[in-house]
C-alpha cells in the first residue's frame, strides 16, 4: 500500500500527538501519587487536583486556539510540547516545598501544591491539541476526517502512559526518574514538531512564515506545512455568532461538549468504582480499569472517524451515540443488584503481569457497551461546529476549554456530592441521564430515519435514571447466612455493615474489604492499641490510624490519656461506625478526649503540631491502593519526628495476607529509622496472626515491676472477659514475639521501601499464593527465627526477668501450635482425638516454660 507524502506527514504527525498523550498521562500518574504523599490520599485532594488539571488544561486550550490563528501551528505543537516537558522537569523540584504545608486542610493543601506543580505543564499541553488541528484540518468537512485518527492516536497513547507511569517504569527507574522520562519523551516531541516542520520547508523551498496554507481549491488535500502568506482570503459573511460559532449549533455545540465532560468524568468515575465491586483497589488493578476505559473511548473515536469518512452524517451518529450510552449507563444501574451475585476470579498467586492483564480485559469488556459510543461524543461534536470557520484550531480551542472545565466540575462532583446522595447506581443513573438529555435535544432539532429510536432510547435511560435516584437499590454482595444492617456510599465506595451467624458485626468497603469485626475478634483489635501503650510511661497524647469501626482506636481511651486523635480516609466508613458500632468502640464517638479526623493519617501525622507519645497504625490491606505509603521510610522519618522523647510508631501488619518479604520489607525499613524496635503480637492464632511492628526512640522498661505496676494501673482489666495479655505480667510477656534490633541480622537481605521507590505496594500488588502467607506452620518458623537469639536490646530486663521473657517468647510458640491443632482437627474423629491430645501436650510444654502463664483453649484461636 502506497501513501501520499501529505498522509505520510499526518501518520507522523498522529504518531507524535501519541507519544505526546503517552507522556502526558505518564506525568499525570507520577503527580498524583506525589502530590497526594504531599498533600493527602484522599479522594478530596484527588479531586482537587484533577480539577486543578482540566480547568488550566482548559485555559490552555483556549490559548492555543487564539494562537493558531497568529503562529505556524506545526511550530505551536512544537513550542507547547517542550514547554510541557520544561514545565515537567521543574515540577518536581518543588515538590519538596509540599512539607511547609503543616496546618493548611488537606484539600486546600492539594490544590496549592498541586497549582505550583501541575499547573504550569498542563497549561502547556493544553495548546497542543488546537494547533494540532489547526495543522492538520483544512476545512470544516474535514474535521473527523483528517484529525479523528490524531485524537484516538493521542488517547491510546495515554492509556499506555497511564499504565507505564503507574506500573512498569517506577518499578524499574523509581518515581522520579519516571517523571524525567515523560518530560524528556515531551522535549522529544516537540524536537520532532520542528524537524517536521524544518524538512517540509527545504524540500519545497519555503521560507519560515507565519501562517499555514488554507488553499484547498483545486480539490487536492492541502499540504499541512506549508506556508499561507500569499494565499487569497476571502471574506467571510456576516453573520450572528455565539462565541465564534454560528447557528442553528452554536449554543448547541457549547452544551453538547460542557454535558459530555461533565457526563463523561461522572460516567468514568462510577465505571471506577463499579469496577471495584469486583476487583480490589490496587495499584494494578486501577491503572488497568482507567486504560482499559481510555481505550475504548479512543474506540470511540475512531469509529467516529471512520463513519464520517464513509459519509455518514455527524448529527445521526451524535445522537444516537449519547442515547445508546445513556441507555447503557442507566441499565448498568438497575442492573447492579443483579450483577453483584457474579464474583471475579481469585488472583493470589498469579503473576501481577497476568493479573493486571485479567482485569484489563474484564474492564475492557464490562466498560466497552458505554465508553466507546461515550468516545464518539466529543470529536462528533467538534463535527457539527462552527461550520463558517476559517481556523478550525480556534473553534477546537474553545469547545476544549468549555469540555475540559465541565470535566473539572465532574471529577468535583461525581465523588463528593453524586455518589453520597445518589449511590453508586444512582451515579450511573446521573451520567445516563445527562448523556439521554444530549440525545432528546438532538433528536427534538433534527430530522433523520432513526429519530424515532434514539428518542425512545434516551427517554428509556432517562426514565430510569430518575426512578434510581428516587429509589436507591442495595449495593451488597452477601454470603451465606449474612444480613444487611445497612449500608453507606461515599468517594471510597460502598461501605457495608453486615452481620453473619456468629453473631458477628462488620464493616465490608466494596464487597472485598472487611473492616475490623465483633465477637471473637473483639480481643485482638483492642489489643492493638493496649500493648503498645502499655509498653509506654505514661502516654498522654495517642494518634491511631484507620479507625474503621472504632474498636482498635477506641480501646486506647482505657488508659488515662489526655487526647485520643482517630484518623479514617472514608467518610462512609466513620458513618457506619458511628451509627452501628457504638456498642463495641468506647465510646469513641461521645468521649471529650476523643478527636475523630476524617482525612490521609500519614498528611494528619504530617500537619500535627503537637507531638504524640504514640503512634499507631492499624492493620491495613496490603495490596490497597495507598497503603503503601504508610510503611515507606519516608512516612516512618516523619512519624519519627512527631513522637515525643521515649515515644513510639506501631505498625499493625496481618501477617494472613503477607509472606516472608512483605514482612521482612516492613521490619527492615522499620530497623533503617529507629534505633528500637520490637516484634510484638496480638493475638495467639496461627491462622489469622496479628503482628506488630514497634519503633521506639528509647528501650522500653518491662521488668518484672514496671510491667506489674503498668497493668494494675489500667481499666483493660475490668472488662468481663479478662483479656488474654493482662491476666498477668508472665501472659503479657507471650505478646512479645521479639527483638528485631538484636536480629537485625536475619533482616539486612531485605529491600527498604521509599515513596519513590516502594518495594511494599509494588509485592503486595502481586498478592502473594496462599501457601507462601505467614499463617499455619510459615508463621510458625517465622516466630522461632525471630526468637531464636534470646539477647534483648530494644528492651530492659534485670538478669532474672531476661530469662523469663526468652522462655515466654518459647511458650508463645508452643501456645500457637496447639491453638493450631485445635482448630484445625474437631475431635469428632479419631484424628482430631489424636491432634486434641497433642496439643494438650504442647500446652503443658508451654505452661512448664512459662510458670504462671494462664492460657485457655478459648484463647488460642479466634
Amino acid at each position: 500500500m502506497s501513501f501520499t507524502t501529505e498522509q505520510r506527514a499526518s501518520m507522523r504527525f498522529a504518531l507524535l500527538h501519541g507519544c505526546a498523550g503517552f507522556a502526558l498521562l505518564g506525568m499525570e500518574a507520577v503527580w498524583m501519587r506525589k502530590i497526594g504523599l504531599a498533600a493527602g490520599n484522599t479522594y478530596l485532594a484527588a479531586a482537587a487536583v484533577t480539577a486543578v488539571f482540566f480547568v488550566f488544561a482548559a485555559a490552555g486550550g483556549l490559548a492555543g486556539g487564539a494562537l493558531a490563528r497568529r503562529v505556524r501551528p506545526v511550530r505551536l505543537y512544537a513550542v507547547a510540547e517542550s514547554l510541557t516537558g520544561a514545565a515537567g522537569v521543574c515540577s518536581f523540584m518543588l515538590l519538596p516545598a509540599a512539607a511547609h504545608l503543616a496546618g493548611v486542610p488537606a484539600a486546600l493543601g492539594a490544590v496549592f501544591v498541586a497549582l505550583a506543580i501541575a499547573a504550569p505543564a498542563s497549561f502547556c499541553a493544553g495548546m497542543a491539541f488546537p494547533a494540532a488541528a489547526e495543522a492538520l484540518v483544512t476545512d470544516a468537512g474535514g474535521r473527523a476526517r483528517d484529525a479523528g485518527a490524531v485524537y484516538a492516536a493521542n488517547a491510546l497513547g495515554s492509556a499506555l502512559g497511564m499504565v507505564a507511569g503507574s506500573v512498569v517504569l517506577p518499578q524499574a527507574l523509581g518515581y522520579a526518574w519516571t517523571l524525567a522520562f515523560m518530560c524528556l519523551i515531551h522535549l522529544c516531541t516537540g524536537a520532532a514538531a520542528l524537524l517536521l516542520l524544518r524538512r517540509r520547508d527545504a524540500r519545497d523551498g519555503v521560507r519560515p512564515q507565519i501562517f499555514t496554507s488554507r488553499d484547498g481549491g483545486d480539490g487536492v488535500r492541502p499540504q499541512i506545512f506549508t506556508s499561507q502568506r500569499g494565499c487569497i482570503r476571502t471574506e467571510r459573511p456576516t453573520q450572528l455568532t455565539i462565541w465564534g460559532l454560528t447557528p442553528p449549533w452554536g449554543g448547541v455545540a457549547y452544551a453538547l461538549a460542557g454535558m459530555s465532560g461533565l457526563a463523561g468524568m461522572t460516567l468514568e468515575f462510577a465505571a471506577l468504582m463499579w469496577m471495584r465491586q469486583w476487583v480490589h483497589s490496587s495499584l494494578y488493578s486501577t491503572a488497568a480499569v482507567l486504560a482499559a476505559f481510555i481505550v475504548n473511548l479512543a474506540a470511540g473515536a475512531w469509529c467516529a472517524t471512520a463513519w464520517r469518512r464513509r459519509g455518514r452524517p455527524a448529527v445521526p451518529l451524535l445522537a444516537a451515540a449519547m442515547a445508546w450510552t445513556g441507555a447503557v449507563a442507566a441499565t448498568c444501574g438497575v442492573a447492579l443488584p443483579l450483577l453483584l451475585r457474579f464474583t471475579f476470579p481469585a488472583m493470589a498467586g498469579m503473576a501481577p503481569s497476568l493479573a493486571a492483564l485479567a482485569v484489563a480485559a474484564f474492564a475492557l469488556v464490562a466498560s466497552m457497551p458505554a465508553a466507546v459510543p461515550a468516545g464518539m461524543v466529543f470529536p462528533l461534536t467538534w463535527d457539527i461546529a462552527a461550520q463558517g470557520e476559517r481556523h478550525q484550531g480556534a473553534v477546537l480551542g474553545r469547545l476544549v476549554a468549555v469540555n475540559l472545565a465541565c470535566c473539572a466540575l465532574g471529577a468535583l462532583a461525581a465523588p463528593l456530592l453524586l455518589l453520597p446522595l445518589l449511590g453508586l447506581a444512582g451515579a450511573l443513573a446521573m451520567a445516563g441521564a445527562l448523556y439521554a438529555g444530549g440525545a432528546l435535544v438532538l433528536s427534538a432539532r433534527t430530522t433523520f430515519a432513526h429519530r424515532r429510536a434514539a428518542f425512545i432510547a434516551a427517554a428509556c435511560a432517562a426514565a430510569a435514571a430518575v426512578a434510581l435516584m428516587v429509589r436507591q437499590p442495595r449495593c451488597t454482595r452477601l454470603a451465606a447466612g449474612e444480613s444487611l444492617v445497612a449500608d453507606y456510599t461515599g468517594p471510597h465506595g460502598v461501605a457495608a455493615v453486615v452481620e453473619d451467624a456468629s453473631p458477628s458485626r462488620h464493616i465490608v468497603l466494596n464487597q472485598q474489604y472487611t473492616l475490623n469485626g465483633t465477637s471473637r475478634a473483639l480481643e485482638p483489635q483492642r489489643n492493638e492499641s493496649w500493648i503498645p501503650l502499655a509498653l509506654l510511661r505514661s502516654p498522654r497524647r495517642v494518634a491511631f490510624i484507620g479507625m474503621a469501626s472504632g474498636i482498635s482506636a477506641g480501646a486506647a481511651l482505657d488508659y488515662p490519656i489526655e487526647r485520643l486523635v482517630a484518623i479514617e480516609v472514608a467518610p462512609e466508613v466513620i458513618r457506619a461506625a458511628r451509627a452501628h458500632f457504638e456498642e463495641w468502640n468506647n465510646g469513641i464517638f461521645t468521649d471529650s478526649r476523643a478527636e475523630i479526623i476524617c482525612d490521609d493519617g500519614r498528611a494528619v501525622i504530617q500537619r500535627a503540631q503537637k507531638p504524640f507519645d504514640a503512634i499507631i497504625c492499624d492493620l491495613l490491606l496490603p495490596w490497597e491502593d495507598g497503603a503503601g505509603a504508610l510503611y515507606s521510610r519516608d512516612f516512618l522519618e516523619i512519624a519519627a519526628r512527631r513522637i515525643t522523647p521515649g515515644g513510639l510508631v506501631c505498625l499493625w501488619l496481618p501477617l494472613y495476607q503477607h509472606d516472608d518479604l512483605l514482612a521482612g520489607i516492613v521490619v527492615r525499613t522499620m530497623l533503617d529509622v529507629f534505633p528500637y524496635v520490637l516484634l510484638v503480637r496480638a493475638n495467639i492464632d496461627a491462622r489469622e496472626p496479628y503482628a506488630g511492628v514497634i519503633g521506639l526512640t528509647a528501650p522500653c522498661d518491662m521488668s518484672e515491676a514496671v510491667l506489674s505496676a503498668r497493668l494494675s494501673s489500667v481499666k483493660v482489666k475490668s472488662r468481663a472477659h479478662e483479656p488474654l495479655f493482662f491476666r498477668s505480667t508472665a501472659n503479657f510477656r507471650l505478646a512479645l514475639l521479639g527483638d528485631a534490633r538484636a536480629n537485625a541480622h536475619s533482616f539486612a537481605g531485605y529491600p527498604v521501601t521509599t515513596d519513590d521507590r516502594p518495594a511494599f505496594l509494588f509485592h503486595a500488588t502481586e498478592r502473594p499464593a496462599p501457601s507462601a502467607l505467614l499463617t499455619g506452620t510459615n508463621f510458625l518458623q517465622w516466630c522461632a527465627a525471630r526468637s531464636a537469639e534470646g539477647s534483648f536490646v530494644s528492651c530492659t530486663l534485670p538478669a532474672g526477668d531476661t530469662a523469663a521473657q526468652r522462655a515466654a517468647m518459647h511458650a508463645g510458640v508452643l501456645y500457637t501450635e496447639a491453638g493450631a491443632l485445635f482448630s484445625r482437627h474437631p475431635a469428632d474423629s479419631r484424628a482430631g482425638m489424636r491432634a486434641q491430645i497433642e496439643a494438650v501436650r504442647l500446652m503443658m510444654r508451654a505452661l512448664g516454660a512459662a510458670p504462671g502463664s494462664e492460657v485457655r483453649q478459648e484463647d488460642m484461636h479466634y
